[in-house]
């Protein structure tokens, strides 16, 4: 009796490991289309959500005649941009040319972003660069183990959404929201501006990386987001002054890194954006359209000569 239980026990766990791994093997399929592995891109892009909003990838392809590669994780913080760029990097030796790097005032605080964001690595845990930083990250060794050996569970809600959008090919901004103002009116209070702490550990980080990126022969272009005008008069101006020259800094410091800022009156309107800072479908277009065009400005493209 208790052998039959033990072969019906195994024959399960076999089925079940296979069904699991298959559906993993789909899954992961379509996110890696999401993000652009393997289909030899040009162009990357490293941000967060905001990176997510903002570029219109089949807009930025034909305008630019080049392949664009979209790796970012909502609240992506830049020691996981770091661990993102490295995971790419490696998987795609010799191909990229240049990387679109967004930055932002809370980018370089100690504030930082989501802490977190490790968990949207678990589908690609069997690379040993993200299995060494989860490691470092996840708390819990019933989860590390769990998402090690049960793969459909490395998969939240918007892994799965990526997924299936890659599948699709699908990098439409859809939120045609437009920000209340008027609830932003009532949040105003000039004696509650906040300051831009640049950490030290944080420039360690974006030094770091832009180092990776010159070591794998390619461009960093620094990309300063809009944000709605609320938020940008919410910071002292001083401190964001500072958090300016500091990138133009990075400019004059590292021969092969490039800054456009588009965080300027031109783009921060507020019928562009769905929330403070993610721009709408839009924004979305507007926003592309003007990155191609500092794009085709820049020496560093001359050679892929893009389409007019």
């Amino acid at each position: 009796m208790r052998k039959k239980f033990l072969i019906k026990l195994l024959i399960f766990l076999i089925l079940f490991l296979l069904i699991d791994n298959g559906i993993f093997l789909i899954l992961k399929k379509g996110l890696d289309k999401y993000y652009g592995f393997g289909k030899n891109s040009e162009i990357l892009i490293i941000g967060s959500s905001v990176s997510i909003a903002g570029y219109y990838i089949p807009l930025l392809q034909s305008a630019l005649n080049m392949k664009v590669a979209l790796y970012a994780q909502i609240g992506a913080s830049l020691e996981l941009r770091y661990v993102m760029l490295n995971h790419f990097l490696k998987s795609n030796t010799g191909k990229v040319k240049i990387v679109l790097y967004e930055v932002s005032p809370i980018m370089l605080s100690y504030k930082g972003l989501a802490t977190n964001g490790y968990k949207l690595l678990y589908p690609y845990m069997e690379d040993s660069v993200i299995n060494n930083y989860i490691v470092t990250k996840e708390a819990r060794l019933s989860n590390y183990i769990m998402h090690k050996y049960i793969k459909t569970s490395r998969f939240d809600n918007h892994l799965l959404k990526y997924s299936y959008l890659g599948y699709l090919g699908f990098y439409s901004n859809v939120k045609n929201l437009i920000i209340d103002t008027a609830t932003i009116a009532k949040l105003r209070n000039k004696e509650r501006l906040e300051h831009i702490l640049l950490d030290s550990l944080k420039i360690k980080t974006i030094e770091q990386s832009i180092h990776l990126i010159h070591e794998n022969n390619a461009h960093t272009i620094l990309i300063n987001f809009p944000m709605t005008n609320f938020l940008k008069n919410s910071y002292f101006k001083d401190d964001y002054d500072q958090y300016l020259s500091f990138l133009q800094g990075l400019v004059k410091k590292f021969p092969d890194v490039s800054f456009i800022d588009l965080n300027i009156n031109e783009f921060n309107d507020y019928h562009m954006f769905s929330d403070e800072v993610h721009l709408n479908t839009k924004g979305q277009k507007k926003f592309t359209e003007a990155i191609c065009s500092e794009l085709k400005q820049l020496r560093c493209i001359y050679p892929f000569t893009p389409t007019q």
